[in-house]
């Protein structure tokens, strides 16, 4: 399977590389990769957008840590809705030898991509920095870390990465590209696992004086009660610092999971930098597959998300009912099926 010269020369648009011959190996690692996004598609954007309606339309779950959620349901809503789209018909169009299809929606797809991903990137890195900030504010927490103060932060993230990412129409060389985007990634890397370090070892901390105190004797010290409600301050303190563990554990599992999905396309740009005059049909399905792996991110967040967290799952559970009824009230004979006797 050889593709059009035309293709070829015609089709090296802007930053976008050439289409490359259509071997076996190039035609069945397309086919592949169109299977599994056409699936990530279609169950991110249905998934995420729930997620992104639960949240935003609960008062209850209005917080900084759900609205970080929240954003990340909506980076993840456009890449279901955008991008993996993009990135199908890129391929398409390379797979039929279609050099306008190829050009035009393999530039918008590459932009998407990088887009989505830096954003997503960058949230993951507030998500730590908020839940460093959450224990070490206190009482303060509540009136610095507003969710309107996360949305402008993040809406700034959204400008600057955009206007980042025009820049590669002005033919900005992928050697200068590259070690931006591996130096991002490190400084990044490295305050999301300074935070986390932080956190962990005041929770071990936090851990250990809760053994030494249960281990005392309960007689003399009897401690002040909170106006707020009748427990001892320092077993309302122990409660928080509870709450406090677990939502950063899911916190944790959210950002370790994205990670995870995201690591093939990290080692791929640091080994693309490093070794130069890689075979080029492998390193364009190795790219693609590692694509795709940080795609299927997407619709795997909300399954996370409601494994995790019980107030979202329980807001979920009647929204989806709600739902349900309303349809069997319009549509009885599709909702609410006759059996046989």
């Amino acid at each position: 399977m050889i593709m059009n010269a035309s293709l070829t020369s015609e089709a090296s648009c802007t930053f976008l590389k050439p289409a490359v011959e259509q071997t076996t190996q190039i035609f069945i690692g397309n086919i592949v990769t169109i299977v599994v996004e056409s699936l990530i598609a279609v169950f991110a954007t249905a998934s995420n957008a729930m997620i992104a309606f639960v949240i935003w339309k609960t008062r209850a779950l209005h917080c900084a840590s759900n609205t970080l959620l929240c954003c990340l349901a909506v980076t993840d809503f456009f890449t279901g809705m955008v991008v993996a789209p993009l990135n199908i018909a890129t391929k398409l169009g390379e797979m039929q030898h279609n050099t306008g299809l190829y050009c035009i929606v393999g530039v918008a797809g590459s932009l998407a991509t990088w887009i989505v991903a830096s954003v997503t990137f960058l949230t993951l890195t507030l998500i730590s920095i908020e839940r460093f900030l959450a224990l070490r504010l206190h009482l303060r927490y509540k009136t610095l870390v507003t969710s309107r103060r996360i949305l402008k932060v993040i809406a700034a993230f959204w400008v600057l990465i955009t206007t980042l990412c025009m820049l590669r129409f002005w033919d900005v060389k992928e050697t200068y590209v590259r070690p931006i985007v591996i130096g991002n990634i490190a400084i990044n890397l490295i305050v999301t696992i300074y935070c986390y370090r932080k956190i962990y070892e005041t929770v071990i901390h936090h851990r250990k004086l809760i053994k030494q105190e249960s281990s005392a004797c309960e007689t003399s010290n009897i401690e002040r009660n909170d106006d707020m409600g009748g427990l001892p301050s320092k077993k309302r303190e122990n409660l928080r610092m509870l709450r406090y563990r677990s939502s950063t554990l899911t916190m944790a599992y959210v950002v370790g999971f994205i990670l995870f999905c995201y690591s093939p396309i990290f080692v791929y740009q640091i080994v693309v930098g490093l070794w130069k005059g890689l075979d080029e049909q492998a390193t364009r399905v190795a790219y693609r597959c590692c694509v795709t792996v940080a795609l299927l991110k997407s619709a795997l967040n909300p399954l996370l998300y409601c494994m995790r967290l019980n107030d979202i799952r329980t807001v979920l559970k009647k929204t989806l009912k709600g739902w349900y009824e309303v349809q069997a009230r319009k549509f009885p004979s599709i909702f609410t099926p006759k059996f046989k006797k």
